[in-house]
This record gives structure tokens, C-alpha cells and sequence, in this order.
């Protein structure tokens, strides 16, 4: 399970998330392995609130062979596994009771291990919006 936070510290505005696809992996390089794709419903991030999004994905039908199921076991044990996150989604704000259309966001955040989370490292994370 991975657990997202959404944080809004704005006191003006509200914001408003469609449906958001989350495809989640671990490891980096050859030893990538696809944990596959969940789906939140949509949800509003209110003035100066933080939401907690939990996303159960379940891989099946996977093979990995020894060598690498030893090295994500091992990542995993020592909190040194790579966890990759990437959630595709629309966004629109409220403000003063305007809304705004939604806009497509992709967000992406790579190489996230247990370590840096237990330690209060906030995860760098990509966001793209308007790309084309």
C-alpha cells in the first residue's frame, strides 16, 4: 500500500481532483518491477488541509527470476528499495467561490526509499502540466 499526502496551505483557495490514475513500481534500472495501477476517486483539498490518499495496487501474473527477487527483498529488508510513484490527474481551484476548468497534471515522483521517508525527507517529486 503507498499512502500520498496532499497538501493545500493556501487560506484562499480550494482545490478540486478528478478521478487520479496511480501506476506504482520499485527498483530502478533492470530491476524495475511494475506493482501496477490504482485509481482514486475524486477528491477536494480544502483551505489550509492535507489529505491522505491510500492506493492499494496488486500485481499479478509476474515473474521475476532469483537474482532479482533477492535484490527487491533485500531493498526492501534494508529500506534501501526504490519506489516509484506516478499519478495522472485534472485540477481545478476555487477561489472566492470562482471555479476554474480542470487541467490535466501528471505527477511524478521517482527513487522514494524507506529510508528518506522514516528520516522526514520530503520526495522530489516532477510535475508537468500544458505539455505537448
Amino acid at each position: 500500500m503507498t499512502v500520498m499526502e496532499v497538501r493545500n496551505p493556501n487560506g484562499k483557495m480550494t482545490y478540486y481532483y478528478g478521478d487520479t490514475a496511480v501506476d506504482i513500481s520499485v527498483g530502478e534500472g533492470e530491476d524495475k518491477t511494475e506493482l501496477g495501477t490504482a485509481k482514486v476517486p475524486k477528491f477536494t483539498s480544502r483551505k489550509q488541509n492535507t489529505t491522505s490518499l491510500k492506493v492499494e495496487t496488486k500485481a499479478s501474473n509476474k515473474q521475476v527470476d532469483n537474482m532479482l527477487a533477492n535484490r527487491l527483498l533485500s531493498g526492501y529488508k534494508s529500506k534501501s528499495l526504490a519506489v516509484n510513484v506516478a499519478a495522472r490527474t485534472k485540477v481545478g481551484v476555487d477561489v472566492a467561490g470562482l471555479k476554474t476548468g480542470m487541467l490535466g497534471v501528471t505527477v511524478k515522483c521517482k527513487g522514494i526509499t524507506m529510508k528518506q521517508l522514516d528520516g522526514d525527507d520530503m520526495p522530489n517529486c516532477l510535475i508537468h502540466t500544458l505539455r505537448w
